[in-house]
This record gives C-alpha cells, structure tokens and sequence, in this order.
C-alpha cells in the first residue's frame, strides 16, 4: 500500500470516527434492546471520574458530610455548563433536566459513602491505571462539551442574535464551559472544610485544564471556521488578506470532524495529567498506612 493509499484509509477511519464517536457518547446505556436507564455514556463516564477525584481529594484534606460534598460534586460535574448558560440568558440545564442531580448524587454516593469503599477500593485497585482511562475518556467528553455544548450555543443556538459572530463570546462560552465548575470550587474555597469567598488561584497559576479548555476552544473555533475576518468585518479591505494568512496552516474541518480533533487534545493532556498527579495520592495513601501500623505496634 503506498503512501497516498495511506493516508486515504486514513481519512476514511477519521471521518468514520467523527460520527461514530459523539454517537457513542450520547447512546443510552442499556442492558437489552429497551433503554429502560435514559443515562448516557457521556454522563456516566464524567459523573464517575468526578467522584473518583473527590474522594481522593477530600481523603487528603479531610472529609465533610454526604450533602456537603455533594454539592461539591454537582458544582464540578455541571457548574461549567450552568454558567454558560447563565451568562447566555439561557435554562438552566440541570433545572430542564429530571436525571442530572439525582443521577450525579447516586454516583458519589456509590463511589465516596459506600459502605466498604466497595466500588472506591475496586477502582483503585487499578492503581494510576484508573486514573488514566477515566480522565482520558472525560477528557474526550469534554472537548464535545466545549465544543456542542459550549461553542455552539452561541453560533447556532443563538443565530438570529448579535452575539452569535462574537469572537469574545464563543471564546468565553468555550473556556467556562471547560473549566467554571472548577473556577466557582476554587473562588468558593469549596474543597477546603471551610468555605469562604476568595480570589482564584487562576490568575497566579493557570492549570492544565483551563489551557486545554482554551486550546480546544480556538482549534474547534478555526478547523470548523465558526470565525473568519472576512464575515466579522467584510468592509475592511485586509480581511480576505488575514484570513488566507490565518488559516494557511490550518486545516478546514466539518464541524464532526473538528469536534473529534477537540476531544483527541483534551483526551490527551487530560490522561497524561491524571496519570502523573496519582502518584501522589498513592504516596500520601502509602504514608497513611505506613502511620497507622506504627500507631498500632
């Protein structure tokens, strides 16, 4: 097979994948041929890999109660979307929704008050393996959800309005739809026992996930061409001109197409991230053990 016959097998796998993916995604979990639970994959998989990382967190600075940690739980698992959409003038998607609130509490319940840390102990037994699979396939839910359910908000949802050719908006809209459930816990100091109002860590360290949340916005925004200078201001005489200089490079994607590219990127940095930093919750588990067999000799 030549290299030409290559990269036409390729393209073809691609474009495959951009449609069977986000399919796969938004199924129905089911156990026959009826979707007696009405709980996509995509929701299963974020709801658990956002439990899995509270329990850990809350292991290493302490504990609060059931419901405490459960609006915790819920500000990471949908807090992104929820401002959004309240910046947009738009509903609120856990107030539509009949399954996400009580869907999100049964999975951290599952996974951080079960009696044994039956579910808990089962995923960690993996070791950072957990970690790894979780996160990367979270990481692929969440450059669909900055793309479909951040950026295309304003460029479709809200078409007949002024806001939807807004660089800015699809700009912001993409990047808290990424990371605002992690920038209301941090404001709100809501991992630490003791909430308080504070100033963001965000604007003396930006984490790995806000990047990946502005990285996937631009490249979903310039693939698909959601933006150009030629239909923002089609009177200015270099428009043409600094588009052919902006996208020489880039390449022009179906929006399918772009969102699988916006997942892939999440999907990695996010994995390789998880992997990394559950080095440390081993080595502090580790530790704690160690302490408590000294205690009890």
């Amino acid at each position: 097979m030549d290299s030409k016959s290559s990269q036409t097998v390729l393209l073809s796998y691609f474009q495959k994948a951009s449609h069977t993916v986000p399919a796969f995604l938004n199924s129905n979990i089911s156990f026959s041929e009826t979707a007696y639970f009405p709980v996509t994959v995509a929701l299963l998989i974020h709801s658990l890999r956002v439990a899995y990382d509270l329990k850990k967190t809350f292991f290493i600075k302490g504990r609060m109660s059931l419901w405490q940690e459960a609006v915790v739980m819920m500000v990471y698992s949908f807090g992104g979307s929820a401002v959004a959409a309240l910046l947009l003038g738009l509903p609120q998607p856990w107030l539509e929704s009949n399954l996400l609130l009580p869907m999100n509490f049964l999975v951290y319940w599952s996974v951080a008050f079960m009696p044994g840390d039956l579910l808990f102990n089962f995923l960690q037994s993996f070791g950072p393996y957990t970690d790894l699979v979780l996160s990367t396939l979270d990481g692929l839910v969440k450059g669909y959800s900055i793309s479909t359910g951040g950026v295309d908000l304003v460029k479709y949802k809200l078409k007949d309005s002024a806001i939807s050719s807004s660089l800015v908006a699809m700009l912001v809209i993409g990047a808290i739809t990424g990371h605002g459930g992690g920038l209301v816990a941090d404001i709100f100091s809501l991992q630490s026992t003791n909430w308080r109002f504070q100033s963001p860590s965000i604007f003396n360290a930006v984490p790995l996930d806000f990047k990946a949340s502005i990285l996937s916005t631009v490249v979903y925004i310039l693939t698909a061409r959601l933006w150009t200078f030629s239909s923002a201001v089609p009177n200015f005489p270099l428009s043409e001109y600094l588009d052919n200089i902006l996208f020489a490079f880039i390449p022009k994607l179906t929006n399918y197409e772009a969102k699988l590219v916006v997942g892939s990127i999440c999907a990695s940095l996010l994995g390789f991230k998880a992997f990394n930093d559950s080095r440390r919750f081993f080595d502090v588990l580790k530790a704690k053990k160690a302490s408590k067999k000294v205690k009890k000799n």
